[in-house]
């Protein structure tokens, strides 16, 4: 059992109150809160639509099949935190192709798209912002096919910009910034995409077959009630999130051995996972072993989706080389203060 564990879900006290009230209402799958949610989700993401879903997997899936893709590659990166992209492209019926990462971000990188997509083509690409780094969405939407952001760990960086993807997707997994108990949800300004999506994300229309293929994906409003709630505090989480990060930036800013993933010219960006890169895979360990030593967990978060051959340096290098600290608004400031200082006696021994 670690002191300090890597991840938290923060618990409202206005949850068990929301609960009991769903549930005397009978609201459980039909409420105002679903529109009330959607609502609020397009206004702080900047979007015309949004279809709420039952999970982040769900959204990918349905946004594939707005765009009526099937039979076709779509391009993700090699590496991910997790196979919820991968696995949605093989549900629509599609192939997953591969690309290498920007090495200072672990994001989609636009140079090596453009490679692949001279040499073999392919005909969407779903780009996950990483740790809530954004991507380079206008530099991936420069080559010339649909562009959908996965924003399930970006979810307060893109709160504060105006993304030029086609379609935007969200998770509300407990782990996730907005925690509605778990969800999804896919936003747009396209209308055609969007009534593509309503009309598939469940089967209302039940009158004739019409061979669309609809799906029992639609969110249930208890979640959406939670989802409220998690999202009135999305302010306080942004403040704190930043008292955190500041604090363990000054600490890895007095080494040149040891780099933090992140945009390199950052615009209002709120990391989701503080993600740590090292020289070589024994300084990595090291840093791991006295973390952990000292009660912190910390973890490795990149996972290879495809075999990591030469052909894909960068993802290689951040496979082999990075790890996360905790980073959750929970935190206290006496756990904050001996992560850094556990950190920065690892680093500089």
């Amino acid at each position: 059992m670690f002191k300090i564990p890597r991840i938290k879900v923060k618990v409202l006290q206005e949850q068990r109150d929301k609960l009991i009230s769903v549930f005397e209402s009978g609201e459980l799958m039909l409420g105002g809160d679903l529109d009330l949610f959607e609502t609020k989700l397009k206004q702080e993401l900047n979007q015309d639509h949004c279809i709420l879903t039952v999970n982040g997997f769900s959204a990918i899936v349905l946004a594939i099949h707005a765009l009526n893709i099937r039979g076709k590659n779509i391009l993700m990166p090699a590496i991910s935190t997790c196979f919820a992209i991968s696995n949605a492209i093989r549900a629509s019926g599609n192939v997953p192709v591969f690309t290498d990462v920007e090495a200072s971000t672990g994001n989609l990188d636009s140079r090596a798209a453009l490679v692949l997509y001279n040499e073999t083509g392919y005909d969407l690409m779903i780009t996950p912002n990483h740790f809530g780094i954004a991507s380079a969405i206008k530099e991936l939407k420069s080559i010339g096919v649909p562009v959908i952001e996965d924003c399930a760990q970006s979810f307060l960086t893109n709160s504060h910009r105006n993304s030029e993807a086609d379609m935007q997707v969200c998770s509300f997994y407990p782990t996730k910034i907005i925690n509605a108990i778990d969800g999804g949800a896919i936003l747009t300004r396209n209308k055609i995409y969007a009534d593509n999506i309503r009309d598939r994300v469940y089967y209302e229309q039940q009158e004739r077959d019409d061979e669309v293929v609809r799906f029992n994906f639609r969110m249930p409003n208890i979640h959406a009630s939670i989802g409220l709630l998690y999202l009135s505090e999305k302010e306080t989480v942004e403040s704190r999130y930043k008292q955190i990060i500041n604090q363990y930036k000054a600490i890895i800013q007095k080494f040149d051995t040891i780099s933090l993933l992140e945009n390199t010219t950052p615009n209002d960006e709120f990391l989701y996972k503080f993600v740590l890169c090292f020289e070589n895979n024994e300084k990595l360990d090291k840093f791991m072993s006295d973390m952990m030593e000292a009660g912190i967990e910390c973890s490795k978060e990149i996972l290879a989706i495809v075999e990591l051959t030469d052909q894909f340096p960068n993802a290689q290098k951040l496979y082999q080389t990075t790890c996360s600290i905790p980073l959750y608004e929970e935190l206290t400031n006496e756990e904050v203060e001996l992560v850094c200082s556990t950190m920065e006696n690892s680093i500089s021994a």
